[in-house]
């Protein structure tokens, strides 16, 4: 049986992006789409602006204002979708990656949800929290993609423009103004468009390699502790339930469930023992005593 407490390499996981992470690059996908459909609205508006200057129709004005209104609608609907799960699917897998391996990390862990929502820093501090997790999963030494780079950027520059041509359109007085606002916020989506598509990338390089990741360094000087000599102190809130261990018959001794580290010969647990929280429950019913010869 493996001993827990000991540390070793293992070998890295081969499986694909996990479940959240597929539908982060789904959501991606969906934003690229409605993007693209947003970007073809406002230049068709624009389009006809252009053409009817001198006879607008106040029927084919609603016809456009309208699918304009809607593809806006439909953006911010999928933007509010694709930012809840992309910073639940980033938080999680910081959270993973974090313990062990602090030196890495620039900031503390909760800011990988935090820093989405303070102005201006959200412009910096997610993307310092992907490149670490980035080096944290692989190897510190090892370069960031450009994929991640040029994601962010044009994620941003997508987004100033679209807001910058959303501003013209809706301060316009004249039909060419609004015309040109519709060009510039079109411009914008189709920027956030190709953002999504490298999102999708960005999403799956980073869960594959943290899935993928060894275990978290060791500290400096760790040492194994003797079992059970070392003090384990109990936790705060156990993640399972401590186990009944009654008082050992003649000619018992301590029968640990799997995945728990084997014990001294004669080991018995002190009063008020409690099992490390890392190893994994007993299963139901687990008898805790067994005949020290069995027949």
């Amino acid at each position: 049986m493996s001993n827990p407490l000991e540390p070793s390499a293992s070998q890295p996981d081969g499986r694909g992006p996990s479940a959240l992470a597929w539908v982060v690059m789904a959501a991606f996908a969906l934003a690229t789409l409605v993007s693209m459909w947003a970007l073809l609205t406002r230049f068709d508006r624009a389009s006809f602006i252009d053409i009817m200057t001198k006879e607008l129709s106040a029927s084919a004005i609603a016809l456009h204002d309208d699918r304009v209104r809607g593809a806006e609608l439909a953006i911010g609907l999928t933007a509010l979708v694709t930012t809840a799960v992309l910073i639940t699917w980033f938080a999680m897998l910081v959270h993973r990656l974090h313990p062990g391996r602090e030196a890495l990390f620039r900031y503390r862990w909760g800011w990988a949800i935090g820093g989405w929502f303070i102005p201006l820093a959200n412009f910096v501090i997610p993307k310092q929290m992907v490149d670490d997790a980035w080096r944290a999963a692989v190897n510190r030494e090892r370069r960031v993609p450009l994929a991640f780079h040029f994601w962010w950027a044009l994620w941003i520059i997508g987004g100033v423009t679209r807001v910058v041509g959303n501003a013209i359109s809706n301060a316009a007085t004249d039909p060419s103004t609004l015309a040109s606002g519709d060009r510039v916020a079109g411009v914008g989506e189709g920027i956030l468009a190709i953002a999504s598509i490298l999102g999708i990338a960005t999403v799956a390089m980073l869960d594959v390699a943290a899935r993928r990741a060894a275990p978290a360094p060791v500290p400096a000087g760790w040492q194994q502790p003797a079992w059970p000599g070392a003090p384990w102190p109990p936790p705060a809130a156990p993640a399972m339930p401590s186990p009944a261990l009654p008082s050992p018959a003649p000619a018992m001794v301590f029968n640990p469930p799997p995945g728990w580290p084997a014990p001294p010969p004669g080991w018995a647990p002190p009063p008020g023992w409690q099992p490390d929280p890392s190893w994994p429950p007993a299963p139901p019913n687990w008898q805790f005593w067994a005949p020290a010869n069995p027949r």
